[in-house]
């Protein structure tokens, strides 16, 4: 059964009982309800492991209380994650871009877009976030991208790079999790932090040797000191050829030339 139909039943029960409940009752009967599927789901969530594995993205504003938006791929508001239910719709359509547009806390403006597979490849190794953010006012601003199920089929280097200009400051970091869990963070990939200009970044890189299924992770926290401060950065995770593989070819490429030299 899938979460979405199991959901489906929990509503659909629930509003039976709501039909047998007196008036003075309904509410308090409704706060249970609720409580008792959002309860279930996430123990149903657990108990299936990768069914909650998703394409999600969210933004949180460290002035306000919780998490204010999470977006999760061709979704709409009320689907439950692994970090609470979609605040939003999806904006944009089609399986791999996930998008919000929209204002909340401190920040007047904010258009963010996390792009994966299958649009960056059918399971390929490919995450990227991109995010243009105006405030109002003094604050600070979260954005994480994560998903899940990537698979690479053996050796290889993971590099994070990140580039863009701030008014105000920011910090970054990306991750791999060999769980394969929503935001996790298992290995940490590259991290930085910039201030007032312009700004780049490329990690060294990170050995990533596994065929099994694993997840990647964005995170960026944005900092201004007034209103009508503008932060934009597009940050993403790119394979690279494992450096055996690239002294491999370089060998063939070797003997290649040699064998030609001693052919003339």
């Amino acid at each position: 059964m899938t979460y979405k139909s199991w959901y489906g039943r929990c509503i659909s029960s629930s509003r039976k009982l709501y039909i047998v409940c007196s008036n003075n009752d309904l509410k308090n009967q409704e706060q249970k309800m609720k409580k008792f599927i959002i309860g279930a789901a996430t123990a149903f969530l657990m108990a299936s492991g990768s069914a909650n594995a998703a394409f999600v993205m969210y933004m949180d504003d460290s002035s306000t209380t919780g998490i204010d938006r999470i977006v999760q791929d061709d979704t709409l508001a009320g689907v439950l994650t692994s970090i609470g239910l979609t605040t939003s719709g999806d904006a944009a359509t089609g399986a791999g871009v996930v998008m919000y547009t929209g204002a909340f806390g401190s920040f007047n403006v904010n258009v963010t877009t996390g792009v994966s597979k299958p649009v960056l490849g059918a399971t390929g190794t490919l995450l990227d976030l991109n995010s243009v953010n105006v405030s109002g006012g003094s604050g600070t601003l979260t954005i994480g991208l994560t998903d899940t199920d990537f698979l690479r089929g053996g050796a290889g280097f993971l590099n994070f790079q990140i580039g863009g200009t701030t008014d105000g400051t920011i910090s970054a970091e990306a991750y791999m999790d060999a769980a394969n869990t929503e935001f996790g963070t298992g290995i940490l990939l590259g991290s930085m932090d910039a201030s007032g200009s312009a700004f780049a970044y490329t990690s060294a890189g990170t050995t990533v040797d596994t065929t099994n299924p694993y997840s990647l992770t964005l995170i960026a926290s944005v900092t201004h000191t007034g209103g009508g401060q503008i932060t934009s950065f597009d940050a993403n995770v790119v394979p690279e050829p494992s450096m055996i593989a690239l002294m491999s070819l370089g060998f063939i490429g070797l003997g290649v030339a040699a064998r030609r030299k001693q052919s003339k």
